[in-house]
Parts: structure tokens; C-alpha cells; sequence
């Protein structure tokens, strides 16, 4: 299929069948920051919810970098990898201070946005005419190239499939091609696109996680700064961080518990004094 095909075919279908993403309505750069952290790791059904509390609660990046990390951490509660809350709001403390990068090279230097980030920042905020390459465009790309290659092989060729018009909507369309061909309903696809990715689902396996008493480190980490967001005073001793974890997960020694802290304070999530540890 050629790229002028593929792309008439593909912007037909969005315009038919295009998600209505509340985000898709906005070009200023921290709705779209704030809903594109969260959707690296969190569903669309939950950001759909949660994007829109976070920004009644943090209207601006202001708002956000003038609020206590912890103010932060709490709110970020349910949306997992709480690190990413730290780095938005190390970003937005930039952004209040400096103001916003219009170029991607310049935004990808903030902390926690990265090239992905920083080119989704750039279309969909500022509308300038760059490729956004994520796991879900890949695959959709997959079809065009060697399964050889490697992630720059995708961005370079995202860059020369880019639309002279409608770029925005063209990279838009990307995201929702390639979660139909994840999921595998691909039946509002046209023929010609359903051609191309028959057989084709996301792919490969994920290395598998080392296991502490049957349960991944991550799982440990979200339980201890779930306990410590509601303790009151937002602190807790190694042992009762213990005795938390032990409940939710499995049974797991004081030091543990520290080694668990430990990390989160490298995260900058929390801060560990002897034998107390303590939300950021």
C-alpha cells in the first residue's frame, strides 16, 4: 500500500470513527502535558476521569508547582507509578519559572518529558507539523517495516509519512488505528486496512517480573505511598509500613519495608530519616 493511500484511508476512517477524547479539545500545552503523562501507563477509561479532576484540582502549572509535593502526590492517588507525579511536577516548576518551550528538542530536556512526550506536546499544543511515535503507532507502522527495526527506524519513518495537511488529526488517528489492531475489532476498519493488518495484534512478550513473596516490587511501592497518603501526618515508622504491606500483599520484614522506602526516596516520593518514613 502506498503512503498517499494509506493515509486517505486511514483520515476517512478517523473522521468516521475518531474517539471523543476530551484532551482532543485542547491546544494549551499543560492539559495536553498533564493527560499525556497519564496515559503512558494508566487506561483511557481512567484518564478520561481523572484528567479532568486533576485539572479542577491544578488548573494551570502554576497551580501545580506552587503546591507541596505531597499536595501532588495525594491528588496523583490511583493513577500508580507515582513517580510520574513527581517529574510533572518538577516540569511545571520549570514552566512557571521559564515559561513553555515551543521546539521538541527543547521541551524533551524537562523533567519526566521525553521524546514521545515532547513531540505530542508540540502537535497537539502548538500544532507544529512533527511525527509522535508511541507503542501504538509502532504497531501500526509495524506493516511497514523489517520486524528488524529498531525505534528510530519507526520515527524516521513516521517522519516521512507525515501529511502535508491535517498532521494533527493524522497522528490523532495513529493512536486509534493502533488500539484497534491491539484489541483486534477491527470491523469499522475499510477493507484495505483490515487486508493490511489481519494477524496483526501487539506482540512480543514482557520480561517477567522478579517476585518478593509472590508479588512485583511495583506492587509493594503503590501499597506503602497508598498507606502513607491516608496515615495522618503522612508518616509511618519501618514496622507499621511493614504491617501495611504484610495486610495488602504478603508478609514482608521491617527491612523490607525500608528497601521498598528506600527506593521510593531515589523516585523523590518519599524521605526515610532512621527509622521513619515520610511522604514527600
Amino acid at each position: 500500500m502506498t503512503p498517499g493511500r494509506f493515509r486517505s484511508l486511514l483520515l476517512r476512517w478517523y473522521d468516521a470513527h475518531k474517539r471523543a477524547l476530551p484532551w482532543r479539545e485542547t491546544r494549551d500545552p499543560y492539559e495536553v502535558m498533564v493527560a499525556e503523562i497519564m496515559l503512558q501507563q494508566t487506561q483511557v477509561a481512567r484518564v478520561l476521569v481523572r484528567w479532568q479532576e486533576w485539572l479542577r484540582r491544578f488548573p494551570t502549572a502554576v497551580a501545580v508547582a506552587r503546591a507541596p509535593l505531597r499536595d501532588v502526590l495525594v491528588a496523583w492517588q490511583g493513577m500508580g507509578y507515582n513517580n510520574r507525579a513527581v517529574r510533572l511536577r518538577q516540569c511545571c516548576e520549570h514552566v512557571a519559572a521559564h515559561g513553555w518551550p515551543h521546539d521538541a528538542e527543547q521541551l524533551a530536556r524537562l523533567p519526566g518529558i521525553g521524546r514521545y512526550t515532547a513531540h505530542a506536546i508540540t502537535c497537539f499544543a502548538f500544532g507544529r507539523r512533527v511525527p509522535v511515535v508511541d507503542v501504538n503507532v509502532e504497531l501500526v507502522y509495524a506493516a511497514f517495516v523489517p520486524r528488524t527495526a529498531a525505534a528510530g527506524d519507526y520515527w524516521t519513518l513516521a517522519a516521512k509519512m507525515l501529511p502535508r495537511r491535517r498532521w494533527y488529526d493524522y497522528n490523532q488517528a495513529l493512536f486509534d488505528l493502533g488500539t484497534v489492531i491491539r484489541s483486534g475489532a477491527s470491523s469499522s476498519l475499510p477493507r484495505a486496512l483490515r487486508k493490511l493488518y489481519a494477524g496483526r495484534r501487539a506482540g512480543g512478550e514482557r520480561r517477567p517480573e522478579k517476585l518478593y513473596g509472590g508479588f512485583p516490587m511495583r506492587l509493594y511501592r503503590g501499597a506503602l505511598v497508598q498507606f502513607l497518603r491516608e496515615k495522618e501526618g503522612h508518616a509511618a515508622t519501618a514496622g507499621e509500613c511493614a504491617a501495611r504491606i504484610s495486610a495488602k500483599l504478603a508478609s514482608r520484614p521491617a527491612p523490607f519495608a525500608l528497601q521498598v522506602a528506600r527506593r521510593l526516596e531515589k523516585d523523590g516520593i518519599v524521605t526515610v530519616r532512621r527509622d521513619t518514613v515520610r511522604l514527600a
